[in-house]
């Protein structure tokens, strides 16, 4: 079946990605692509909308950042897609709006114009975000910023105590497993609930530290 325009101009759109992108060290993965470096994945993806039209094509950018080694003390998939990754930022709220941000193809799209726009916005918002993750330890920073800031989601704080086993001190894991605890009670997360999880984070220290314990003040 012969292509629509719309779908035409999408597909320009991935492919002049993919050229800047590649300068970059990434790797296309259909609509999605990934760059690997010091245990981390840092992911750019194009998401359609599921209420787009047969004349128009709907879509955003949605970033990515996993850990491996997060990944394995989780025993998670390590082909996790972007849109589920330890953090995910929609472009949108990246730009000056802090909006949520679609761009609409049409059979009257102007490629030129959109590729321009489109390139810009990877080049000064996509890239400089993912480039502030060099490592796990950067990307412990970047969450427990958002701890403080009373951002971080349950999930955030979660895996906050799990780099805290990776790259921190057990001090610090002690304190980021009762930030953990107010956080989730404060989203709904029942007593029991959380103190399952708790006994995870305990397991986990056990299996990657086995001679570490919570309320130990050395480093781990």
């Amino acid at each position: 079946m012969r292509r629509s325009k719309v779908e035409s101009i999408y597909e320009r759109l991935l492919d002049e990605a993919q050229e800047l992108l590649e300068g970059e060290g990434f790797i296309r993965e259909v609509d999605s692509f990934r760059q690997f470096s010091n245990g981390l994945k840092r992911g750019l993806q194009f998401q359609r909308s599921q209420y787009e039209t047969k004349n128009t094509i709907s879509f955003t950018l949605n970033l990515g950042i996993s850990s491996e080694r997060l990944t394995s003390l989780l025993s998670e998939s390590q082909k996790t897609p972007v849109w589920n990754s330890h953090v995910v930022k929609r472009i949108g709220f990246l730009l000056p709006d802090k909006l949520d941000k679609w761009w609409i193809i049409s059979a009257d799209t102007q490629l030129l114009l959109l590729s321009t726009e489109l390139k810009g916005v990877i080049s000064l918002c996509a890239l400089p975000f993912l480039r502030q993750f060099p490592d796990d330890i950067a990307l412990r920073h970047y969450l427990k910023n958002l701890r403080a800031d009373g951002e971080a989601s349950y999930d955030e704080a979660f895996y906050i105590c799990l780099l805290d086993i990776l790259v921190g001190s057990t001090g610090e894991l002690e304190s980021s497993i009762q930030a953990f605890r107010r956080i989730a009670c404060s989203t709904g997360f029942s007593h029991c609930e959380t103190e399952t999880k708790i006994a995870e984070i305990h397991a986990k220290l056990k299996a990657y530290r086995p001679v570490a314990r919570v309320g130990d003040k050395q480093q781990g």
